[in-house]
């Protein structure tokens, strides 16, 4: 979980996923200074706010805001809604196995074991 990563770490992750987000996007005007300001931005974002995602959720989230949306400049508030809704689709596939006993194998995105509220 993020909760479980070093700042340190979790910046070294952003400035990652960032750099393949803007590549992905073609978006050539943005500098290497824009990219490691948003990443260290990124970081502290993830560790404060969605500290029970794991990594693979957020580079999920990222993969399919570039490839699902029409939001195209990456900021925080772009990042945030690319993120919240793919924890929406965490909590909704939870949902579904925990409450209303679906066979956890034919839930998407359910991902057994995870603690994704506090």
């Amino acid at each position: 979980m993020i909760k479980d990563i070093s700042i340190e770490e979790l910046r070294t992750h952003s400035l990652e996923i960032l750099s393949k987000t803007f590549l992905e996007l073609r978006q050539t005007t943005v500098t290497e200074d824009d990219i490691v300001s948003l990443s260290l931005i990124l970081a502290d974002d993830l560790k404060r706010d969605f500290k029970n995602l794991e990594l693979i959720d957020i580079k999920n989230a990222f993969s399919r805001g570039t490839r699902e949306t029409d939001l195209f400049v990456v900021k925080p508030r772009t990042w945030y809604t690319w993120i919240k809704t793919y924890r929406d689709l965490l909590w909704s596939a939870e949902y579904e196995v925990r409450t209303m006993n679906r066979d956890p194998r034919q839930v998407p995105y359910f991902k057994d074991g995870q603690k994704l509220i506090n």
